[in-house]
């Protein structure tokens, strides 16, 4: 029977590689054969936040809970959902629930760890994977990495090599350190350094595609095109079931170097082996958009909406080209759309904001700017925006209070 591990307990091995048709048959049998399996439902409710199916994972999850009430993982996993979706309150209440359940349990310091990176909380996410390394010392070479990887994200690479370095002292042997040391360096523009991690990482694991793709990265972040396109067709010699994919990852090496032209082709490319690529659809968007292409980057987004109806950020996407060709009321509804599918996302509402204040509708720019500050209290942008307009109500007491003295000085100067 495809589930009889699954109602043992464990995760079926459909969803750990990915495929998320055959993962919900296994948990459909499941739950027929076990209609109050609180389990499944958890597990259902993490296929759709892969899906982006959001509401309907916080839907499966709220089920697990009310059969598994003190289930902290359950909680947590909930409040992982609730970060995606912006929702900070609901994210914090659920994972305080968690922790006052399991007080001393690693993974789940290590999820909120992974959620307050993802919510940009570099602060936070560092004392959780510290708290994580002091509960479990034995295993504290994941929780380095992870540290790192927070670091990198705050473009701290000097304390990332440091970080990926002891877990490197803890573990000689785990290739991927080598493979984000490696990089960091790359970063940092040492290519000796870069070429020494990544040597070592491809003599332990030298069939390891994802090591080519990750060197590739680093080749073009290097300006060494050449060598990039080499490994990732070397990658892809290693692993030509997953080409499609390699494209769009080179593709996005390619735009993040500006390279579009190369770009859009590897995207081109890439939706040519696999025409139902959302993701693949909105990239092209966005190095067309770099382009000024308007019109070609609104058919791709389009294209990718009508995939998938569900995914916010691409609505956003196309509302930031219609803005660019002063399409105002076809930005605002698609704003209006990704709020309603996100709508905890502080983004959004400043970007709606945005847009009103350009129509000169300074009343609905404040409540967008007046929520998205509410979500995010901690984005100055922000700040600005609402600053800004209500100078132009010529509230100065409001405009003064939302900004430093520095800003405040230079609006009232004229600057």
């Amino acid at each position: 029977m495809r589930n009889i591990k699954y109602v043992g307990g464990h995760i079926p091995n459909t969803l750990i590689s990915g495929d998320y048709q055959e993962a919900i048959k296994d948990l459909s049998e499941a739950l027929h054969l076990e209609p109050d399996n609180a389990l499944a439902y958890q597990v259902w409710g993490l296929v759709r936040f892969e899906q982006g199916d959001y509401e309907g994972a916080i839907n499966d999850i709220n089920k697990a809970i009310s059969l598994q009430p003190d289930n902290a993982n359950a909680y947590a996993a909930r409040g992982v959902v609730y970060a995606r979706m912006g929702n900070r309150q609901a994210f914090t209440e659920d994972f305080n629930k968690a922790l006052h359940l399991k007080p001393d349990s690693d993974d789940i310091y290590s999820a909120r760890g992974r959620a307050h990176t993802q919510l940009k909380d570099y602060k936070e996410a560092i004392e959780d994977y510290t708290t994580a390394i002091r509960l479990v010392p034995e295993s504290a070479y994941k929780y380095y990495t992870s540290l790192g990887d927070v670091r990198s994200a705050q473009k701290d690479y000097k304390g990332a090599i440091g970080d990926y370095t002891e877990v490197i002292r803890l573990e000689p042997n785990y290739a991927l350190a080598y493979v984000k040391r490696g990089f960091a360096q790359a970063q940092m523009g040492n290519k000796q350094g870069f070429i020494e991690n990544f040597n070592k990482a491809l003599s332990l694991q030298p069939d390891n595609a994802w090591i080519y793709i990750r060197r590739g990265n680093a080749q073009f972040l290097l300006k060494d095109k050449q060598r990039g396109i080499e490994d990732y067709n070397k990658a892809i010699s290693l692993a030509p079931e997953l080409t499609s994919l390699y494209y769009r990852l080179r593709g996005d090496a390619l735009r993040n170097q500006k390279d579009y032209k190369g770009a859009i082709a590897d995207y081109t490319e890439a939706i040519r082996l696999k025409p139902n690529d959302v993701v693949a659809y909105n990239q092209r968007g966005l190095a067309r958009l770099q382009q000024k292409d308007y019109p070609s980057a609104l058919a791709d987004y389009t294209e990718a909406i009508r995939l998938n109806p569900k995914e916010a950020t691409i609505y956003r996407n196309r509302a930031f080209t219609y803005y660019q060709q002063k399409n105002y009321k076809g930005a605002i509804a698609d704003l209006t759309t990704a709020i309603r599918l996100k709508p905890n996302d502080a983004d959004a509402y400043n970007q709606r904001g945005l847009v009103q204040y350009d129509q000169k509708d300074y009343k609905g720019a404040l409540a967008d700017y007046t929520e998205a500050i509410r979500l995010n209290p901690k984005e100055a942008t922000i700040y600005r925006n609402r600053a800004f307009t209500y100078y132009q109500q010529k509230n100065y007491e409001g405009a003064i209070a939302d900004l430093t003295p520095t800003d405040a000085l230079c609006l009232l100067e004229g600057g």
